[in-house]
């Protein structure tokens, strides 16, 4: 029974289509950030959310990891905090789901350093 399971499973039927009410993206790109050029990647995964939706947000930077959310039942921007270890990011996240587009303007600090970030990254749905 275990190996018909585990075949199932491996056969390629169980895909994202069963999911379909949630949306997974990888937003990536290069950005001015304390000073010099950097890439950055940000996680997107729009989900379900009680009565609502939600956009569980990932930013990483170098060894950083910086989380948060953006409540999209209404609109698909709005203001953010995202915190780390040692590192926050509060600003502006705009979603445009049309274009594959992610934007984030706002402050970004790092071990007591700030910098203004103002990125657009592309995003690919996974």
């Amino acid at each position: 029974m275990k190996k018909l399971l585990l075949l199932a499973l491996c056969s390629g039927t169980w895909d994202t289509s069963f999911a379909k009410d949630s949306d997974w993206k990888i937003c990536k790109g290069e950005v001015v950030m304390f000073g010099s050029n950097a890439k950055l990647v940000v996680n997107l995964y729009e989900h379900r959310y009680g009565e609502g939706r939600t956009n569980d947000i990932n930013f990483i930077y170098g060894g950083n990891i910086l989380k948060g959310s953006l409540d999209s039942s209404e609109s698909t921007s709005g203001a953010v905090k995202l915190k780390g270890t040692n590192s926050s990011f509060k600003g502006l996240v705009s979603v445009d789901y049309q274009k594959g587009i992610l934007s984030l303007i706002g402050k970004v600090s790092i071990n007591k350093s700030i910098s203004d970030l103002n990125a657009s990254l592309e995003c690919e749905t996974l």
